[in-house]
């Protein structure tokens, strides 16, 4: 026994090394847990909680792998935020799973106290990260997952792309709102010759209009979007569930935030 234990640390240095030097190969054990959950569901007992457990811990497998090769390539961006949306993202990846285990466990009340919890930690989480860390608009998940085909690019790669940068200003625009890159129609190659990817930007332009803090109607915007889950649950806590005022009011909301 003593000896499993010293070797644990050893097999996790292991499997942390390996990870960092082969992100792509990962894919495959991630895969393979998230087509378990979809064969598991109606197939056993309890099967849409167990289903929910196996989801969950794939996308916390993926989190997790994603952070292991994050800090062993040294692509932290903001560590001043990190932590906190980690534990964001975590509690995105378990919520449905913990909806489901406190119906099953604690009934109907237990589970409608375990949504508005979780609403109620999401929405302060948020509006830590707009009102003191200044991020932009928070994506969902709020650590998406890491682009693996990316981190193996060698930066002769990136060298490529400075030099083709002109030229993608000119068959290419900007959406003022969300800063993404869109091709121009007469710039279009023909249909045999597409490859169908979305253009590529270069990392720098792209970090520098992402950390652009949030005024005026974005932040409003950004502000409603946090706030539209609890406006819904404090609808349905008035008007009852079984009505549609709860998503006429998220509906009102939606419409605010665009225009």
């Amino acid at each position: 026994m003593s000896t499993l234990l010293f070797s644990l640390p050893d097999l996790f240095e292991k499997y942390k090394n390996w990870i960092i030097r082969n992100p792509e190969k990962a894919n495959d054990f991630e895969t393979t847990a998230k087509w378990i959950s979809y064969f598991i569901a109606g197939r056993i007992n309890n099967s849409h909680a167990v289903s929910e457990l196996v989801y969950a811990l794939s996308n916390l497998l993926v989190l997790f792998n994603d952070r292991l090769i994050t800090k062993g390539r040294h692509l932290e961006k903001n560590e001043d935020t990190s932590k906190l949306k980690i534990w964001l993202t975590v509690l995105e990846y378990s919520e449905v799973f913990l909806e489901i285990s406190s119906s099953k466990v604690f009934g109907n009340r237990g589970r409608w106290l375990v949504i508005i919890s979780i609403q109620i930690l999401k929405c302060f989480a948020r509006f830590v990260l707009v009102y003191r860390y200044k991020e932009p608009i928070i994506t969902v998940p709020p650590v998406p997952v890491l682009d693996r085909v990316k981190v193996n690019i060698p930066e002769i790669r990136a060298d490529m792309m400075e030099n083709e940068h002109p030229q993608l200003k000119s068959i290419s625009f900007s959406l003022k709102r969300s800063g993404k890159i869109i091709r121009k129609v007469d710039a279009s190659p023909s249909v045999s010759n597409r490859n169908w990817k979305p253009l590529e930007v270069l990392e720098s332009e792209s970090e520098e209009s992402n950390n652009q803090a949030l005024i005026g109607r974005k932040f409003l915007a950004e502000i409603i979007y946090i706030s539209k889950p609890m406006a819904h649950l404090t609808a349905s806590a008035c008007f009852g569930y079984n009505t549609w005022k709860p998503w006429m009011v998220s509906l009102v909301m939606d419409i605010l935030r665009l225009v």
